[in-house]
């Protein structure tokens, strides 16, 4: 029986955008930005590195720690991408990259604080077309062979040469044109093209993550990996449940409080939220409708705000009548999004202005309230462009979220003289994004980092709906994929192209949504949860243990 009534936290997903800075030839780059919750970025900073630094966390005392204890986690484990170990035979690879990482690593790795450091220690933009990275001393994997500049060249050109490329790997892999060996410890990456701060990104993603020549050699990397990672997969059900235990030789294997991790299968809705009072699971993710019921269970909660969860609506901007921008400007300023964030998240959530949330460093603070509700501004842009009467137009949903969305906008758009018709799919990316059934398409995911531009309105990839392209944008984003992320000239470059989009009205935006963690406060401590892959909440496992009983 748990004591009382469970704490709510309220917390935000802190992306140390400007963790550190980097030289890229040809720009002038001066200094860092602070990052996003005011602090400035820990670690070394210098006009030749980018130098990631690693998160604090509390220390509990010894006594407080149990050394057996493994930490359960409820997921969906059903049709994410799994089974399967090998990031070039796994599709869903951001979904099973959750699990892929705790066996393999990544150079740099992603937690609450943003970028630290995982097997590297620094990466540095050497010029618009090189990214050098320096590996920690003294790598090895699993299987006790060297993890040094050879074995993460071989990882990398694997990637860069499997056919076909798992759908999720960005495009930037396949640009790398040599792979060169410096040193046991440093390698430079060269590339076909001027974005060596769009590679930069994929030193925390599974197209850079180390796997073991050996066990590709075998062919087992599939359901045995062998990586250098913080855990080591010791059994697998699929669909039911991944056992991981802690690796004693990995590099940071002090730091690592608990004996192993077990996912166990728990869809989102009633089963996830009886596991988790019942003591079946110790930690999980949920929505904000679960929020009551999880603070009545005496369960500890904590409100993640991120940069990847938020509703709005994809627009076929080639498709009557919404290739008229007047048209997709009229449905931006139909919706009053403070209500809807009102009526959905309980004030939690915050309206969306623009491809960042308002308290991100890339947000253009002079774009906030561009969309300000404005029912008779709707109603004369559509007499403007050829519809005094209004209009009707069809919309795809999903389920859940996304259908509630898109029926509390119905209303504020029938005000306008917009009549939405929603259509309810139980496959949405071949209904809307393969066969085009309709011009608008509510989604509840957006990319993250450069991927919100050069994914969502650029390329031939189906999160570009209709293939929406135009030179000025493009422009934008190829010079973005050259910029040291975090520098001036990225965040003026970002400031630009966000004041394109929302001025072209390239997506009817909606509301930024929170993501909620909840544990089992009696039995995890020290619980720093972030938002792992998508919108899946997780503990920090660098902070985390199982209290003695």
């Amino acid at each position: 029986m748990r004591g009382g009534r469970g704490r709510r936290r309220t917390g935000l997903l802190r992306r140390r955008v400007a963790l550190a800075c980097a030289v890229v030839a040809g720009l002038i780059l001066a200094g860092c930005g602070d990052d996003d919750d005011g602090d400035a970025s820990p670690g070394t900073t210098s006009a030749s590195a980018t130098t990631a630094a690693a998160a604090t966390t509390t220390s509990p005392e010894a006594d407080d720690i149990d050394p057996d204890g493994v930490v359960r986690v409820g997921v969906d484990l059903s049709g994410s991408g799994l089974p399967g170990f090998d990031p070039v035979k796994t599709q869903v690879l951001y979904i099973a990259m959750r699990y892929q990482s705790l066996v393999y690593d990544t150079l740099l790795r992603l937690g609450p604080e943003g970028e630290v450091p995982g097997l590297a220690t620094e990466a540095t933009i050497v010029d618009p077309q090189t990214v050098e990275i320096t590996l920690r001393p003294g790598l090895r994997f699993s299987d006790g062979s060297p993890l040094d500049a050879t074995a993460v060249k071989f990882a990398i050109e694997r990637n860069r040469d499997v056919a076909p490329q798992p759908a999720s790997f960005r495009p930037e892999i396949r640009d790398v044109t040599s792979v060169e060996v410096v040193s046991p410890l440093v390698l430079r990456v060269h590339l076909a093209k001027a974005e060596a701060g769009a590679f930069y990104e994929l030193l925390t993603g599974p197209e850079t993550m180390p796997i073991s020549p050996a066990s590709v050699q075998s062919d087992t990397a599939a359901t045995q990996p062998v990586g250098a990672g913080p855990f080591r997969l010791t059994a697998f059900e699929p669909e039911r449940r991944l056992v991981f235990e802690k690796n004693p030789d990995h590099w940071d294997a002090a730091n690592i409080r608990i004996a192993g991790i077990e996912f166990v299968q728990a869809a989102r809705g009633p089963n996830r939220l009886n596991a988790l009072q019942s003591g079946a699971v110790d930690f999980a993710g949920y929505e904000v409708a679960d929020l009551a019921a999880l603070d009545g269970a005496g369960l500890e909660t904590e409100v993640l705000r991120g940069t990847t969860s938020q509703l709005y609506f994809q627009v076929c901007k080639s498709m009557a009548p919404v290739d008229d921008v007047r048209v997709r400007q009229a449905l931006n300023y139909a919706i009053d999004r403070e209500s809807i964030n009102q009526a959905l998240t309980g004030g939690l959530g915050e309206p969306a202005w623009a491809l960042w949330p308002k308290d991100h460093p890339l947000f253009p603070s002079e774009l906030e309230e561009h969309y300000a509700h404005d029912r008779d501004k709707a109603k004369a842009l559509l007499a403007e462009a050829g519809y005094p009467d209004g209009l009707n137009l069809d919309v795809i949903s999903s389920a859940g979220l996304s259908v509630r969305f898109t029926e509390a906008v119905q209303a504020q758009m029938e005000e306008a003289g917009i009549r939405l018709n929603l259509v309810q799919s139980a496959n949405y990316v071949q209904d809307l994004l393969v066969d085009k059934k309709a011009p608008l398409g509510t989604a509840a995911v957006s990319r993250s980092g450069l991927e919100k531009l050069s994914t969502a309105f650029a390329g031939t990839g189906l999160p570009n709906f209709c293939q929406y392209s135009d030179p000025a944008l493009n422009a934008l984003i190829d010079q973005l994929r050259a910029a040291s992320p975090g520098s001036p000239e990225a965040t003026r470059l970002w400031a630009q192209a966000q004041e394109f989009v929302i001025d072209q009205a390239l997506w009817v935006w909606g509301i930024w949504v929170p993501d909620i963690a909840a544990w089992d406060g009696d039995r995890l401590g020290n619980v720093e949860p972030f938002i792992n892959a998508p919108a899946e909440a997780m503990p920090w496992w660098w902070s985390v243990y199982v209290k003695r009983t």
